[in-house]
């Protein structure tokens, strides 16, 4: 069964902290909300840590080298040797994200980061994109490749989420 995602509004339209956790019932339902500053900043802080001279995070093809350089080395390494990657895996969500949004913005104006608030309080960023009403969580698109080790996955992960409105205005 597919989470049923619900934008809180308030009375504009607009999505609203407002609402609370007690809003998701058993069935699965996630609560959209605007990220805090706090959250904001922290995102900034994830961001940071990929930052190089010869990396530019915000194009598809430096970071899905910089996953597959990563993602690899992890991998390579005997169980014993293997750093905790969860900073890494979320960074590299947050730049994928941040790679959706423009896109989105680019070709329809309407994506955004939003936070993702489960019924059991659990947290994730996701890319909301209101005129097409999708909903696309990079950091566990992320996490699901770095668990399998799927390298060479980001451009056509990218490409997949576009709308076909978003593949016409091209």
């Amino acid at each position: 069964m597919r989470p049923v995602v619900t934008v809180a509004e308030d009375e504009r339209g607009v999505p609203s902290p407002r609402s609370g956790l007690g809003d998701a019932s058993a069935d699965g339902q996630v609560v959209l909300r605007d990220p805090t500053p706090v959250e904001l900043v922290w995102m900034e802080e994830l961001r940071i840590h990929l930052r190089a001279p010869d990396v530019d995070i915000t194009t598809t093809a430096d970071l899905s080298r910089l996953f597959d350089t990563y993602c690899t080395a992890w991998h390579e390494r005997a169980d014993g040797e293997r750093w905790n990657p969860d900073y890494v895996i979320t960074a590299l969500g947050v730049a994928l994200g941040d790679v959706l949004v423009a896109r989105g913005r680019e070709h329809c104006g309407g994506a955004r980061w939003m936070v993702a608030a489960g019924q059991t309080g659990a947290t994730t960023v996701a890319v909301r994109n209101d005129p097409f009403r999708r909903t696309i969580f990079p950091v566990d698109a992320v996490a699901r490749r770095w668990i399998t080790a799927e390298t060479d996955w980001v451009a056509g992960f990218v490409e997949a989420t576009d709308t076909p409105a978003q593949r016409l205005s091209r």
